[in-house]
């Protein structure tokens, strides 16, 4: 599927992006191979409508203003605003066919796994994106993980048992767990867990008590004092 987007060219910087901003434009600049840094916007709701498809992993087309050719990018990077949480500015990455490139890719966990299903285990996914490298025409936007091979609390998915296309390198550590199930604690676990107070906690508190007595008998003692004058 090929995705296009337009961009025009900017000359406004400094405070003044404000301005774009609210007009429903995003600053933007593009770099990468054979091109110079070039600041640009792009229009707020056509950028959002193509980075849903693309994410960071797909190419782009991209058009700016009235020139002729369309540029193969990356959106490599996406700022947001912290109090609106709205794009505040994006980087493309120009890239070069024939030449290879690397790239984050999304994770994508599909089917259910028999340990949770059946056996009430806890799913735990610890990646979410891994890094690959490949050429242009090879980029993919997500690789699948298939949970339903997670049948037992033994059974571990790597980056090694990953499946994907033979044109394609991951180059995140083959090694590293993606995704596991664990054993469901006990009932009894769980009440002794919240029953059970640390050691420190429990010195802490009977300290506490014994100088509330101490204070209690000198008082009974300056009472009794008062009592016989």
């Amino acid at each position: 599927m090929d995705l296009f987007l337009k961009a025009e060219k900017r000359e406004v910087i400094g405070k003044k992006v404000q301005q774009l901003r609210k007009d429903g434009k995003i600053p933007a600049i593009i770099y990468g191979s054979e091109i110079e840094p070039t600041i640009l916007t792009v229009d707020y709701q056509e950028f959002e409508k193509v980075y849903k498809k693309a994410g960071g992993s797909a190419l782009v087309n991209l058009k700016i203003g009235e020139e002729k050719d369309e540029l193969p990018i990356l959106i490599h990077s996406v700022s947001y605003n912290p109090v609106s949480d709205k794009v505040d500015h994006i980087d493309f990455y120009k890239i070069k066919y024939g030449q290879k490139l690397t790239a984050t890719v999304e994770l994508k966990f599909i089917n259910e796994s028999k340990a949770v299903k059946e056996l009430g285990g806890i799913l735990s996914t610890v990646l979410k994106s891994v890094e690959i490298e490949c050429l242009p025409r090879h980029l993919i936007s997500k690789i699948e993980v298939d949970l339903s091979v997670l049948k037992s609390f033994s059974d571990i998915i790597h980056i090694k048992d990953l499946s994907i296309p033979e044109n394609i390198k991951i180059t995140t550590d083959n090694e590293l767990v993606v995704a596991n199930v664990s054993q469901p604690k006990i009932e009894e676990e769980v009440k002794k867990e919240e029953t059970e107070q640390p050691k420190e906690e429990k010195e802490g508190e009977e300290k506490e008590g014994d100088k509330k007595e101490g204070g209690k008998d000198q008082k009974d003692e300056k009472d009794a004092k008062k009592e016989k004058k």
